[in-house]
């Protein structure tokens, strides 16, 4: 490397360089220095009155240049190429994490779903025995005294399930305890037949906690403001024992029925309560009747049809298309209108040809019965036919029209704008027409 010299050096090696007595490595130098700085010029042409020496100018190797910049281009290509074999190492590296990082966390999610299914299968098991055991705290509690041959009955609602143990079969007595209703009853006067206790008893409770939650919804529904409202909001006590007399009554706290031995008219006479009427006349026989027995799905009646031949109007019953099998609210009503149409026709003999609700006048047969003018124009019909009419009525006007009438709202001719006679011989006529016999 060439050595530079400042201006104070080299005006004081001046004199002497002038003289030519500096050595060539300091001649070399100033005479460089001075090629290049105007100031020790000027010194210099002062001190010898002529121009300074110019220093010759090196020789340029072009090539040299190529070959460095190609060398740098060569080590940058090298750093470069190093550069990505590292970073695709490192690529490589990271990808390598990258895929095992991914297998365990697959393998941690699977683990996750696995777990989250058995905890779900578990939550399952779980609800569903929860499930089962609110199922059995829902039962109706069951409780059985073989020394009293007692049998009680606690519940509010699902009596159709409920278990009742095989020695209960030899229960006397049983006494149902309803948020809603009382019961007690004879137990031998529910016999049915040959079915076991265990199956016809809990049957029928489960009837009878159904029927009486229809007949107040269906009335609250359909009757307007004929609905008994605190009537229907009443406990119902019914006794079903021999020792009681056969009655409804309407009592400040509780709506009584003594049953006797006919438990299949408890729909009844609980329509009977519900309208409380002063007297109890062809029009609250036959809403009573339609409306616990025709429109009410757990009447006693559809377990108690008679398919014998031996019925006056069984084959009128199966012509109009009545059936026994599976029995509906609808087979009822044929029912009710083909005995209506068998009353027409043979009319009211002193000997009766069917059971004293369907071939004998109200003011002869039923325990509510009044004096004979107590039933106006109605005497000509029996129990079955009065709930025929009323049927009659309802299809023509409408439930709350019938209900008015009958729960003594409104007279038959308020109720309906027409009179009864009027009414009773349009409905004679459609039973004649839509039921004939030959």
């Amino acid at each position: 490397m060439k050595t530079k010299l400042n201006c104070e050096i080299v005006k004081d090696l001046l004199p002497s360089y002038i003289d030519h007595l500096t050595s060539a490595a300091t001649t070399e130098a100033v005479t460089s220095h001075l090629s290049e700085c105007e100031n020790c010029r000027r010194v210099y042409r002062e001190m010898t009155n002529t121009e300074p020496p110019i220093a010759e100018q090196p020789e340029i190797d072009y090539l040299k240049k190529v070959r460095n910049s190609r060398r740098r281009i060569r080590n940058i290509a090298i750093i470069a190429v190093c550069g990505l074999l590292a970073a695709g190492v490192a690529a490589f590296t990271i990808a390598k994490y990258a895929q095992k990082k991914s297998a365990q966390d697959a393998q941690t999610i699977s683990a996750l779903e696995e777990r989250s299914e058995a905890d779900a299968q578990t939550i399952t098991e779980l609800s569903e025995a929860a499930e089962a055991l609110q199922e059995q705290i829902d039962l109706p509690t069951v409780i059985y005294d073989a020394e009293t041959r007692a049998l009680v009955i606690t519940g509010t609602d699902r009596y159709g399930e409920a278990i009742i143990p095989d020695e209960a079969e030899e229960a006397l007595t049983l006494d149902v305890q309803d948020d809603q209703f009382h019961m007690s009853v004879f137990i031998p006067l529910l016999q049915n037949g040959s079915e076991p206790l265990k199956t016809y008893l809990p049957a029928y409770i489960d009837r009878t906690d159904k029927s009486l939650h229809f007949l107040r919804s269906y009335l609250k529904g359909n009757a307007g403001d004929a609905y008994p409202t605190n009537s229907a909001d009443k406990m119902v006590e019914i006794n079903i024992r021999t020792d009681d007399k056969y009655l409804y009554r309407n009592e400040p706290d509780r709506i009584l029925l003594n049953l006797c031995n006919a438990y299949w008219h408890r729909d009844a006479l609980y329509m009977y309560a519900l309208m409380d009427t002063p007297h109890t006349a062809w029009g609250q026989i036959g809403l009573a009747w339609y409306t616990a027995v025709c429109v009410n799905p757990y009447t006693e009646m559809l377990t108690m049809l008679d398919p014998s031949a031996s019925a006056p109007y069984y084959d009128l019953y199966y012509a109009a298309g009545g059936t026994y099998e599976n029995a509906t609210n609808d087979d009822l009503r044929i029912q009710f209108d083909v005995i209506s149409r068998y009353c027409f026709e043979k009319g009211f003999p002193s000997k009766r040809w069917g059971t004293v609700f369907e071939s004998v006048p109200l003011n002869r047969t039923t325990p509510f019965s009044g004096s004979p003018e107590t039933y106006e124009q109605d005497s000509s019909m029996s129990v079955i036919m009065a709930a025929a009419f009323v049927g009659w009525l309802d299809r023509q006007y409408g439930f709350e029209a019938v209900s008015n009438y009958c729960f003594e709202k409104k007279t038959f001719d308020e109720a309906f704008g027409t009179d009864f006679d009027t009414e009773f011989a349009a409905w004679k006529a459609w039973i004649i027409e839509t039921y004939p016999m030959n």
